[in-house]
């Protein structure tokens, strides 16, 4: 069991091509600790938390799966469609921080003719 002075905590993340990073998160006060990652293809992961305390208590989660959708998969709905181009269109010269919505497809934080682009080179494709 950990207590409330935990001294670590791991998130441990296997890839859809079963390659494991570990990664420390921070504590960003009073542990209560973040992690912010970007840069994933697609695919299906896993993940379990590694936390310890300064007693040296230590705690393994049970292992969780999520669906990270292709960035050109705009709608998230496995398939590249119309349905896709109509989405980046409806935000077409709009910009924010990079990554900022879905169809920001390249992650530069501007919507313009890259990001259709992109899609194209995937349309009719599912996964």
């Amino acid at each position: 069991m950990v207590d409330d002075n935990i001294d670590e905590v791991k998130l441990v993340l296997i890839h859809p091509d079963s390659e494991a990073t570990n990664t420390s998160l921070v504590d960003q006060n009073e542990n209560q600790f973040s992690l912010n990652m970007s840069g994933f293809d697609h695919g299906v992961f896993s993940y379990y938390f590694f936390v310890s305390d300064d007693f040296g208590n230590q705690v393994v989660t049970d292992m969780h799966s999520f669906v990270m959708p292709a960035n050109w998969d705009v709608t998230m709905d496995g398939m590249v469609t119309l349905m896709d181009f109509i989405s980046i269109s409806n935000r077409y010269n709009q910009d924010g921080d990079q990554g900022w919505v879905r169809e920001d497809v390249n992650n530069d934080g501007s919507i313009d003719l890259v990001d259709i682009i992109l899609v194209s080179n995937y349309y009719g494709q599912s996964y």
